[in-house]
């Protein structure tokens, strides 16, 4: 998508946004990809550490298990955001999304013992 953008970069309508911003919008854009990329990895990462503390005869199940979890519920999550958009507009969307960034700091603090040891090592 990124790439697409910075291919119609000329095309842009300048009466609607000056190259400047659309240079930053792209850059922002490259950065919210980056982070998601760091996400994604570290959640598959701690999921393998988890499968690998279960028994021996149920690892691969295990992991199996929670990756689609894991990509069942961003694909629910990507159909329904179209929705709440629609009905309460960006800016509550946005809210919320703020929100529930906020909500995951307390399950951080409470990281256990294990992980901290891990990424010590």
């Amino acid at each position: 998508m990124v790439f697409i953008s910075v291919l119609t970069w000329p095309s842009v309508d300048a009466a609607s946004y000056s190259s400047i911003s659309y240079g930053v919008l792209v850059g922002l854009m490259c950065t919210m990809l980056l982070g998601s990329g760091v996400i994604t990895t570290t959640t598959f990462t701690l999921m393998m550490f988890c499968s690998q503390r279960s028994p021996s005869a149920i690892q691969a199940s295990h992991y199996t298990t929670m990756a689609t979890v894991e990509v069942l519920g961003k694909l629910t999550f990507s159909v329904l955001i179209g929705s709440l958009a629609d009905m309460f507009g960006y800016s509550l969307t946005f809210l919320l999304f703020v929100m529930l960034a906020i909500v995951v700091l307390p399950v951080i603090l409470k990281c256990p013992q294990s992980l901290i040891d891990m990424f010590e090592r």
